[in-house]
């Protein structure tokens, strides 16, 4: 028994009986009327068409504070008036309105000009349609990982490998002639729009799909996906979405190669819904990531980057550092970024705009780490955070970013204008030579004068090149070793040391400095005396 929610009789006919799946009215989109049940577009058969007609035609059903509109919908309270007539409504006794269906958003309470009663009405009732158990997904294909978001609401799997399989819009006659029957467990590759997410799904299991992958129709943007509460039991396949390029990517490139999916539950939440009407609770910001207009609500993170480098846009990144006080610092150093905070952001381009990576980074190096921003900071984060926010050309953070691009695979001018491996590895090597015969001259002289004729560690010049050399032979150690003792994680080319042996390297650089300038001062003093002497 359906109760108020319709049965849809769905693709399954036995001999005897139809049997299919329920659904709420608000789960098939209907906007007016009833006759949206028989639309091609819903995909219904005969019978579903009728039951879903008998049961939606609840729509507009006088309510009132005893007579209650059912799950998914909300009493307006207009008495039977336009909103904009408020005193007539709110004058009245014995307030009454019809049943109307709540939208995806709270936002749309605002948007439907009704009274404060039925305002107050539509948020209550409409506020539990994002609760859902949250998940996190990850999804490679021929062991090439990709930046994956799971669809709430549907199944959490371990792992789960199949073939890659375009299944377009999975919508219209191409995917009704689809069979997929001959793809052993085939993941439908899935474009957005069309049709509702749910559609789209049961859609590719009914054809044999044990996956699906939705892509995003807008290239670099990624795609948060959710089914709402009557939608979940349609689907017992997981599922996850792409940025647009990723989609393409794959469609371009890998139809047919092993596509591996793994989700896990994050916990059961109801993730409040926010925008300049609708307030977010304490602690928590407002991504505004639905046009900038409305969003939902999250939680601090400890991670302070993370309001410049998740990928929100301008008002959604400025609600987040506003709101957990987020400011992006660094220590000052020749190689350290410029501090971050949201008024360094803005909305439109002044001039050129920072170009991180001409070419777009590729794949394989959009996970990697770039460390100059943070220690979760990767390759991808840094493109978005400088194409989405507009950062001058010749800010420090783009021109210290852009120097070290090449860890992101991408061209530019590299530290020390080594833009490419050979440069980069001369600079390795060139110093290296060059200390190495300064540490054999070194030696010499300090030979000649300890072993090789005594009488000269009499005179003060003599004594005066020995100092000079003992010190340059601990110069020239510190010098040949050049990047090796650097730490590694600063991507220079041959580093492989930490903090302490780039301390070490730099405490045997100062010395030879200090035997320079104390040499210096002590030649400047010889120099005066003689000059006293003379006269």
């Amino acid at each position: 028994d359906c109760s108020i929610i319709f049965v849809i009789i769905k693709f399954v006919f036995f001999f005897t009986s139809q049997t299919g799946q329920c659904e709420t009215c608000v789960g098939m989109g209907l906007q007016n009327t009833t006759d949206e049940c028989f639309l091609e577009f819903m995909g219904l058969p005969e019978k579903g068409m009728e039951s879903c007609a008998e049961y939606c035609s609840i729509k507009d059903r006088e309510c009132d504070e005893n007579t209650r509109c059912p799950y998914g919908m909300f009493c307006n309270y207009s008495n039977g008036l336009d909103g904009s007539e408020v005193e007539v409504i709110e004058s009245s006794e014995d307030p009454w309105g019809h049943c109307k269906y709540c939208k995806w958003h709270l936002q749309f309470c605002f948007i439907k000009n009704l009274s404060p009663r039925g305002l107050a009405e539509c948020l209550i009732s409409c506020d539990n349609f994002s609760c859902t158990e949250w998940g996190e997904a990850s999804l490679s294909v021929n062991g090439f990982a990709f930046d994956a978001l799971h669809v709430a609401g549907t199944p959490f799997v371990t792992s789960i490998k199949g073939r890659l399989v375009d299944f377009g819009f999975s919508f219209g006659e191409s995917v009704t002639d689809l069979d997929l029957n001959g793809v052993e467990s085939p993941v439908c590759l899935i474009e957005r729009g069309g049709t509702f997410y749910h559609r789209k799904l049961t859609a590719c299991e009914s054809r044999g799909g044990v996956a699906a992958i939705i892509f995003n129709d807008i290239p670099d943007e990624p795609l948060y996906a959710q089914l709402f509460s009557n939608e979940v039991f349609n689907t017992n396949i997981p599922a996850v979405t792409l940025r647009g390029v990723d989609g393409l990517e794959l469609r371009e490139k890998n139809i047919g190669d092993t596509a591996t999916i793994s989700t896990w539950s994050v916990g059961n939440a109801c993730i409040p819904d926010c925008s300049d009407d609708i307030e977010c609770p304490e602690n928590m910001y407002c991504d505004y990531d639905y046009n900038g207009n409305f969003g939902s609500c999250h939680s601090c993170d400890e991670h302070a980057e993370d309001c410049y480098f998740s990928d929100w846009n301008l008002k959604g990144a400025e609600s987040c550092a506003n709101t957990c006080g987020s400011k992006l610092e660094f220590p000052e150093c020749k190689l350290c970024g410029r501090d971050v905070s949201i008024e360094n952001l803005q909305n439109d381009a002044d001039g050129d705009v920072c170009q991180f990576c001409p070419g777009g980074i590729a794949r394989e190096y959009q996970n990697t780490p770039f460390p100059l921003f943070g220690d979760e900071t990767r390759c991808i984060d840094l493109e978005r955070y400088f194409t989405r926010y507009y950062i001058p050309q010749d800010a420090r953070n783009c021109e210290l970013a852009i120097m070290y691009n090449f860890i992101c695979g991408c061209e530019g001018p590299g530290y020390m204008k080594a833009n490419n491996e050979a440069k980069r590895n001369s600079l390795v090597w060139l110093p290296r030579v060059t200390s190495i015969i300064s540490f054999f001259g070194s030696s010499i002289i300090v030979y000649d004068i300890l072993v090789k004729d005594k009488r000269k560690q009499k005179k003060m010049n003599h004594q005066m090149m020995l100092v000079l050399s003992i010190f340059d032979l601990f110069g020239s150690i510190a010098y040949s070793l050049t990047t090796l003792p650097m730490p590694k994680e600063d991507y220079i080319e041959g580093a492989k040391g930490n903090d302490a042996t780039c301390t070490a390297q730099g405490f045997f650089h100062s010395i030879e400095y200090d035997s320079w300038i104390h040499q210096c001062f002590f030649i400047s003093l010889l120099f005066d005396d003689h000059q006293v002497w003379m006269e």
